[in-house]
């Protein structure tokens, strides 16, 4: 705890991924790694080869640009430094450890944004807007532009289910009385946004990402389950699926699991 804790005070992040959460969930994220090192293995390694496969049949020369690359576990950084002239990593903190390993790859470059684009004007919404105001404020928001040039490979890892945990947990603190069904289509939006962000690349895109989000008692008793493929229109595209332990039991409270179903698609544009 004393570690996270001076990992949050020392390492380099902009004022929204410090009051929105994401420096926190990305230490806290580093230290599960550390502990569920072997449960994880194989997901890391699996989404490493997704990655690659789709990577490799690209013959352009030319730059990658890789969405939610975190600290790195699943990204196979080498190989895509040796097989593009440049490979930018975009996600809205990168740890230090992260940094280190990035300034051994001369190709290799870090760029800290929020791919949402709308979590700073989130965070100065009104705290009295209304549903029906704040519906028209989220489906008003532009998508991010502003991406490298000569790009023309794309990968989105391991990110798409996690860009709306944040900001919804921000806006039920701002706006404690707005409905379920308000945070749910917000959170569907944020989703929906970021795969019109990776179609408007007209790159070939890689995407890994979550199909079944479940949680399990401590006897097995499964008490959520959550669809996103279907929903996102995404099942037809997928190449391959598998299992990740994602929160093996211990790692919850009441010793709750939670295991993901993962999928990594072609995404077509």
């Amino acid at each position: 705890m004393l570690r996270e804790f001076w990992q949050w005070c020392r390492a380099e992040a902009s004022p929204v991924a410090r009051r929105m959460g994401h420096l926190s969930e990305a230490i806290a994220l580093e230290a599960r790694a550390r502990r569920q090192q072997n449960q994880w293995a194989e997901h890391l390694n699996l989404t490493r080869q997704a990655i690659l496969q789709q990577a490799n049949a690209i013959h352009a020369e030319g730059n990658a640009l890789i969405f939610g690359s975190g600290g790195l576990l699943d990204i196979p950084l080498a190989e895509l430094c040796a097989h593009f002239r440049r490979v930018y990593l975009v996600d809205i903190v990168h740890l230090p450890a992260t940094r280190k390993q990035v300034r051994q790859f001369a190709n290799a470059e870090l760029i800290e944004q929020d791919v949402t684009g709308l979590l700073e004007a989130l965070m100065q919404c009104d705290p009295d807007m209304d549903e029906a105001s704040f519906e028209r404020w989220f489906r008003c928001q532009p998508l991010p532009v502003e991406f490298p040039p000569g790009v023309v490979f794309a990968a989105s890892v391991n990110l798409l289910s996690q860009l709306p945990v944040k900001p919804v947990q921000w806006l039920q603190n701002l706006h404690p009385g707005f409905s379920e069904a308000v945070l749910n289509r917000f959170a569907w939006h944020l989703m929906e946004q970021h795969l019109k962000l990776l179609r408007s690349l007209q790159v070939p895109v890689c995407l890994i990402c979550d199909d079944e989000l479940a949680t399990f008692s401590e006897s097995g008793q499964c008490l959520e389950r959550i669809h996103l493929l279907d929903y996102l229109g995404l099942n037809q595209q997928v190449c391959q699926r598998w299992s990740w332990n994602l929160a093996p039991a211990g790692e919850l409270p009441d010793r709750q699991q939670a295991i993901h179903q993962v999928a990594a698609i072609r995404l077509s544009h």
